[in-house]
C-alpha cells in the first residue's frame, strides 16, 4: 500500500547561478526560496490522476559565503528542525534528499547563515 517510485531523466530544476527555475540569485542568510516542482521534469502536476506525493532530488550548496545548513521542506508546510545539506565557506557541497512535495506542487529551501547558490536535480517522484 506504498507510493511507487518512478525515475525520471535527471533534470536540472533549479540553479540560482543563472536564474534558471528560481529567484536567480543566491540564497541569503535566514532566507527561504520556493521552488515550483509539479508538472514539470517529468513530474505530474499536482491535479492528476497520480500527484506526486514525495521527490528524489540532488540538492547542491556552491561557494557558500560560511558554514550554514540547507533545509528541503514541502511548498506548504513549517520548516522542519533538520539539515538536509551542510556547508562550509567555499565548497562545493551536494547531497541526496527525499522530501515530500507540497499541496501546491512546490518545495521550499532555507538557509541559515551566509549566502549560497543553489542548484536542485530531480531524479524521481514517489506517487
Amino acid at each position: 500500500t506504498g507510493y511507487l517510485f518512478s525515475p525520471v531523466v535527471p533534470q536540472r530544476v533549479c540553479d540560482t547561478r543563472t536564474a534558471s527555475g528560481c529567484t536567480g540569485s543566491k540564497l541569503g542568510p535566514n532566507g527561504t526560496m520556493n521552488v515550483s516542482m509539479a508538472g514539470s521534469a517529468g513530474i505530474p502536476p499536482e491535479a492528476s490522476a497520480t500527484p506526486p506525493q514525495a521527490l528524489v532530488l540532488n540538492v547542491t550548496s556552491i561557494n557558500a559565503t560560511q558554514a550554514s545548513f540547507l533545509t528541503v521542506y514541502p511548498g506548504t508546510a513549517s520548516r522542519p528542525l533538520a539539515s538536509d545539506v551542510n556547508m562550509t565557506a567555499g565548497q562545493i557541497v551536494p547531497n541526496l534528499v527525499v522530501v515530500k512535495i507540497g499541496t501546491d506542487g512546490t518545495i521550499n529551501i532555507y538557509n541559515l547563515a551566509g549566502s549560497t547558490d543553489v542548484v536542485v536535480d530531480v531524479f524521481g517522484y514517489f506517487s
